[in-house]
């Protein structure tokens, strides 16, 4: 499978994360993360456990890996965290500025020289994005902090992609995903709490939603089809992820198209 199609592929996958959300939607979001990465350690170990190693690792390797592990992190916990404040079709379609900044990190950390039809697609990514937003029906706090959260998480996701691509090219899709998962869960841990927790059908319906196709094969695909595709192109061609929680958030969920 060539990379941009294993991008392309994966980004769909993510698409589920809306719908994972939105079930689990009674576990506090530390909560529901914390299950979703317990459960993809888990499942990794097992599929890639001859090439995990931890007391093999060298010093900066460990920095570099749990620093990767907390940008992915912050970006999971501002994406979950806008998906609830402002709904699917507005915090999906904000991922649509991870392209703007794939871009500026290509440049700045890959040393890319960036294409015109590159910046092209990015453009016309940040019109789409105007677009789409309404900024003016609702100005509570709520919806701005929202708004806010939907950004940061763009920024957080476009970092992750680049810094993988620059400084863990080494490493095979699936072991990556599996230490950067693993090495969130300590910092998780202080923050959820298991009194009143409701492990309802619809909720463990979420955590493996997100654990099998959002996390194991979408991040998996990424992680393998970048390392042939150039770092300014990994942003656009994800940009497949945000249409499809648009159709599902109308039709499934009762949002205003």
């Amino acid at each position: 499978m060539k990379g941009e199609f294993k991008i392309i592929v994966g980004a769909i996958l993510f698409s589920v994360i809306p719908i994972g959300v939105l079930l689990a939607k009674d576990l506090p979001i530390c909560t529901l993360l914390f299950f979703r990465l317990l459960l993809v350690s888990l499942i990794l170990f097992f599929i890639c456990r001859k090439d995990i190693t931890f007391k093999n690792l060298p010093v900066m390797e460990w920095l570099k890996l749990i620093f990767w592990s907390l940008v992915i992190l912050g970006a999971m916990l501002c994406y979950f965290t806008a998906i609830n404040s402002v709904g699917m079709t507005i915090s999906s379609n904000l991922l649509g500025l991870q392209p703007v900044f794939i871009l500026l990190f290509s440049s700045l950390l890959l040393k890319e020289k960036i294409s015109k039809i590159s910046l092209v697609a990015t453009i016309i990514c940040v019109f789409a994005l105007f677009f789409i937003l309404d900024f003016s029906f609702n100005t509570s706090m709520n919806h701005a902090g929202g708004i806010l959260l939907g950004i940061l998480s763009a920024f957080l996701m476009a970092l992750n992609f680049i810094f993988k691509k620059k400084f863990l090219t080494e490493y095979k899709g699936n072991t990556l995903v599996f230490y950067q998962c693993t090495f969130q869960l300590p910092f998780l841990l202080p923050l959820i709490s298991f009194s009143n927790v409701n492990f309802s059908f619809p909720a463990i319906s979420g955590i493996i939603m997100l654990g099998l196709f959002s996390t194991v094969l979408a991040y998996t695909l990424i992680y393998d089809g970048s390392k042939t595709v150039e770092g300014q192109k990994i942003g656009i061609l994800q940009c497949s992820e945000y249409v499809l929680p648009v159709f599902i958030g109308v039709l499934f969920f009762n949002e205003k198209l």
